[in-house]
């Protein structure tokens, strides 16, 4: 090891590369050795540890930013199809609505009488479409 790789100096430039910290950080941790009046030419040893540790600390964060960043891009996602899919039904609600405000025939009348239907199945069987869907049926409970 040259003398370099023993200084601050050194130590940061090589835990830089490593960990792939972002130069301003890089220059922070400078100024701070500088504002103390600490050489960046001195001895590493009495620092490594807690240098280690801030290039760790700073590394996970930038992780845990973009994993972030990408999770709410994925909920953003989630929300726009959400909207889109509400919008929709909301759109046949008023559909619905609207047939029942039309005059009465046959196929208006039957479209007029709709129920939610529950079931009681904790496990529906395959294809069965399980709670929440809506039948025709009469106006009154059976």
């Amino acid at each position: 090891m040259g003398s370099k790789d023993n200084s601050i100096a050194g130590r940061l430039d090589l835990l830089a590369r490593q960990t792939g910290a972002p130069a301003d950080f890089v220059e922070r941790i400078r100024q701070l050795f500088s504002n103390k009046g600490i050489a960046l030419s001195a001895d590493v040893s009495p620092y490594f540890k807690a240098l280690d540790e801030a290039f760790e600390r700073e590394r996970r964060l930038r992780a845990t930013a973009v994993q972030t960043r990408e999770n709410l891009e994925r909920l953003h996602q989630q929300l726009l199809k959400f909207n889109r899919t509400f919008k929709q039904q909301l759109e046949r609600i008023k559909e619905m609505r609207d047939v029942g405000r039309a005059p009465a025939t046959t196929a208006r009348a039957t479209a007029r009488r709709f129920s939610v239907v529950e079931s009681s199945v904790e496990r529906p069987a395959a294809g069965w479409p399980g709670k929440g869907f809506l039948v025709p049926g009469p106006k009154e409970t059976q």
